[in-house]
């Protein structure tokens, strides 16, 4: 049973086992600090992206969504004291594009058979140092808020080359402003688990 899932994990590798894209999938949640606490103390946290391996190295493109835990009413839809029980509303997305760099921290036993592919053979837990530039987009009834920030984190990976499982730990911060000229500061740490699928 165990050879079989190891040649069919050697399958979902190409004859490169140095590189290869991948998906990725992450949820968890993020407190809002710094301008942004007026709105919520915090939202769960949806990424979505992909990227590209090669050896220790990685590029990653994506994009995260922050989700309210109840929907916001629009100014001038409710009453002065529901609208001030429920929240000012904000839509809140982020771009993203990270540099990552792996190193393997836990290497399994069996992995260690130099008979193995090189793909099966890089099997492990590893430690992530990631980070890079931020694009921000906020919107709330009254205005449109946009601008440039930045963004890292430490992620500790269950490597299996073409699954892998993952938690992150980082913030991400941006300086937005508005169509009317004022300026949001967010600052955004979050805690995040997910799953990357790829083809390497």
């Amino acid at each position: 049973m165990r050879s079989s899932i190891l040649a069919l994990l050697a399958l979902c590798s190409t004859a490169s086992a140095d590189g290869g894209g991948y998906f990725i999938e992450t949820v968890g949640g993020a407190r809002y600090q710094g301008d942004l606490e007026r709105f919520s103390p915090g939202e769960a946290r949806l990424q979505l992206g992909g990227g590209w391996v090669r050896n220790e190295w990685s590029f990653e493109a994506s994009v995260t969504l922050f989700l309210p835990d109840q929907p916001y009413e629009p100014y001038g839809t409710c009453g002065t004291a529901k609208c001030a029980a429920v929240g000012s509303p904000l839509e809140l997305s982020l771009g993203n594009f990270d540099v990552r760099r792996a190193w393997r921290i836990l290497r399994p036993r069996f992995a260690d058979n130099e008979n193995l592919s090189k793909a099966i053979r890089s099997f492990g837990i590893y430690l992530i140092l990631h980070g890079g530039p931020r694009w921000a987009f906020a919107e709330t009834p009254r205005d449109t808020y946009a601008g440039p920030g930045l963004g890292g984190g430490t992620t500790l990976e269950v490597n299996l080359k073409a699954v892998s499982m993952f938690v992150d730990l980082g913030i991400d911060v941006a300086m937005l402003r508005g169509d009317g000229g004022d300026v949001m500061t967010a600052r955004l740490p979050y805690l995040t688990a997910g799953m990357r699928l790829g083809w390497f």
